[in-house]
């Protein structure tokens, strides 16, 4: 999630005011990125932690808000894309890829969020 937003922030910026920009390096750093998240997703989906996790309330509610700020700029992205450049939205493998990249940060936030519901309620190993 850190080499989407740290590749994908100046980009956002560039479209917002109408620059279409993005390198082969761009799609390079995001592909990484989607397979990080995705394997990461995926192997511990549905995945009962095997230690104890304390009941932590505020953290628990701190990883809930980053999970949504996460969604937020997913959110944001596609609505400045689909907005602003329609164009990019014709199939293409980049569409492929930016459809990748949103359902990672969805991914990603579905964890975050996980990962607060159980800080705020507590386990104790199987």
């Amino acid at each position: 999630m850190a080499l989407i937003l740290w590749d994908g922030l100046p980009i956002y910026r560039h479209l917002f005011v109408m620059e279409r920009i993005g390198t082969s390096e761009d799609k390079v750093i995001m592909l990484i990125a989607v397979i990080a998240v995705q394997a990461g997703y995926w192997r511990t989906f549905g995945q009962i932690p095997p230690f104890e996790i304390p009941k932590r309330i505020f953290l628990g509610h701190v990883l809930l808000f980053l999970s949504r700020l996460s969604f937020i700029f997913a959110s944001s992205l596609f609505a400045l894309v689909f907005y602003r450049h329609p164009d990019l939205l014709s199939f293409s493998p980049l569409l492929l890829l930016f459809a990748a990249v949103l359902f990672s940060v969805f991914c990603f936030t579905r964890h975050l969020e996980a990962m607060g519901n159980l800080l705020l309620r507590g386990s104790s190993p199987p």
